[in-house]
């Protein structure tokens, strides 16, 4: 009876050592850090629970790293990588998120370059076909500028045109602003 006390103590140690090793590796887990250690080697329930907490730790591990690696991918706007979804926890919710939103910023970037095509298109275009009732506006008064038209008649042919021309321009400027006031 005497040694018992004795006994209990030297023998609970080794327990209660893995116990505090086991709640230090908890408490890791819990502030994030995933590269636990739990040496407790036991075939008890102490052993157990630390197998346990290694598998969480790794599985939590990967998990995040997978995490990790997809939205370095995205960063990198690669927005087809996908982060695996395995199954119906928080970290899957998560990961669909990043994937949702993944999607989402590809079509938000796909939807953009096609605006601004199509908006250098209608620049192409307005360019066009203001370009085209000034160069012939531009040309008759240079006829009429070095004189070379052959009588009165021809030269009010030629102001003529100008100024239809200059009406087709004009329409064609307001037409412009009309369209960049409903924009």
């Amino acid at each position: 009876a005497v040694l018992f006390p004795l006994y209990y103590v030297l023998a609970s140690r080794r327990a209660v050592q893995d116990l505090r090793q086991l709640e230090k590796a908890v408490d890791q887990l819990a502030a994030g850090i995933f590269d636990v250690s739990v040496p407790a080697r036991r075939a008890d329930e102490i052993g157990a629970a630390a197998e346990a907490v290694r598998r969480l730790a790794g599985e939590y591990g990967q998990r995040l790293d997978e995490m990790t690696s997809g939205l370095r991918e995205i960063a990198l706007g690669r927005f087809d990588c996908e982060i695996p979804v395995r199954g119906g926890g928080r970290l899957d919710e998560v990961a669909e998120s990043i994937n949702r939103m993944s999607r989402e910023l590809q079509r938000s970037i796909e939807e953009e370059r096609k605006a601004e095509q199509s908006k250098n298109d209608l620049i192409t275009g307005v360019s066009h076909d203001l370009r085209t009732p000034l160069t012939s506006i531009l040309g008759f008064l240079e006829v009429i500028e070095q004189d070379r038209y052959r009588d009165e008649a021809e030269l009010r042919q030629y102001v003529s045109i100008v100024y239809e021309k200059s009406l087709a321009l004009r329409k064609l400027i307001d037409d412009l602003f009309e369209y960049t006031r409903a924009s």
